[in-house]
């Protein structure tokens, strides 16, 4: 399988592109900084830093600011691929619970 097909099935997890190049690059590397993210993976170096905090807030990758320069590692992409269900099932529930009021606010609706 090609890394192109592999960024193509991380997209089907909620990744974005950018997102799935940096989870997979490091998910291999284990830990890199910043610029060798950039040049390893392409993506724009403002973008990689929004990436990664995005990919933090995902609890797949982890920000080690104590070390100058920063460092990034992601989970095993075991790891990072269950997360990334668990966020999916989360956001299910929660539109499953406002179900309800969004038929409540449909019924309300006068045209």
């Amino acid at each position: 399988m090609r890394k192109k097909d592999l960024i193509e099935k991380l997209k089907k997890y909620g990744l974005t592109l950018n997102e799935a190049k940096i989870l997979l690059f490091l998910s291999k590397k284990g830990i890199a900084t910043a610029s060798e993210i950039t040049k390893k993976t392409k993506v724009a170096r403002t973008e990689t830093y929004f990436v990664l905090r995005n990919l933090d807030k995902k609890q797949i990758v982890t920000i080690n600011l104590k070390e100058k320069p920063i460092l990034y590692s992601a989970l095993s992409i075991n790891k990072a691929l269950q997360k990334l269900i668990e966020w999916e099932l989360m956001r299910i529930e929660k539109l499953n619970k406002e179900k309800n009021d969004v038929i409540r606010l449909w019924n309300s609706l006068n045209f």
